[in-house]
């Protein structure tokens, strides 16, 4: 792949734009390669291109935009292993898939979601960042459960659109591999115990709290994985 994009990026999103996710970044001990900030960049002004006509994300200003999407983002990041398969659930604008691919470009990524604008922009977004071993798909998840290629093919599942835990647990298990694992993004720190006892089946569970840096707001990843005895 061509790491250079001739892609439009905004001035908005610039030098310091791109700083202040590189800062942000490496509160996880992330670095982004020097040419993922440009695409970073292209990624975030085809947003707000679109934003004008589609209702993809209400956050408009650019540094709640590097602080809210692409560094919120780049925390999954220290929780997948490089070279593995990952679908995202109800990716919206591409968040987190488009920021994890860039930066983990040895990833095979399917992205999601029921709203067809939605996925049009996402399909958009790729072809523009020229990013290759991603495809964006229009279904939802009971639709694409069905699909022998996805199902149970997944080492990671993830999401930061789901109302409940339960529900998205259990959208997500018929797409995991043997050993794959679940990612739920959400707020500040649930009630761990509260959560399992939602679920259908034995899941081991372990939360991640993380504050949003710039911003301090509070949110955790809850990293959830069939127990051996969930068969």
């Amino acid at each position: 792949m061509d790491k250079r994009s001739t892609a439009y990026a905004d001035p908005q999103f610039s030098s310091g734009w791109r700083n202040t996710i590189k800062e942000g970044c490496a509160c996880f001990g992330v670095a982004p390669e020097p040419h993922c900030f440009e695409l970073f960049s292209v990624h975030a002004s085809l947003l707000l291109q679109w934003n004008r006509k589609v209702n993809l994300t209400a956050i408009r200003d650019p540094f709640e935009i590097a602080v809210k999407h692409f560094i919120d983002s780049a925390a999954l990041l220290p929780h997948i292993e490089p070279y593995t398969r990952v679908l995202d659930i109800g990716t919206g604008a591409g968040f987190p898939a488009i920021p994890v691919k860039i930066c983990s470009p040895g990833l095979d990524m399917v992205c999601m979601d029921a709203s067809r604008k939605k996925i049009s922009f996402v399909k958009e977004a790729i072809r523009q960042c020229r990013l290759d071993g991603i495809k964006a798909v229009h279904a939802r998840t009971e639709e694409l459960a069905k699909d022998n290629n996805l199902s149970n093919s997944f080492d990671v599942v993830t999401s930061r659109a789901f109302s409940s835990l339960d529900q998205f647990v259990e959208q997500a298990a018929p797409f995991l591999a043997p050993n794959g694992t679940i990612l739920a993004m959400k707020g500040k720190r649930t009630d761990l115990e509260e959560e399992r006892s939602h679920l259908n089946r034995p899941y081991r569970m372990e939360v991640f709290d993380y504050p949003l840096p710039f911003i301090h707001d509070e949110r955790c990843i809850i990293k959830v994985r069939p127990s051996d005895d969930s068969s």
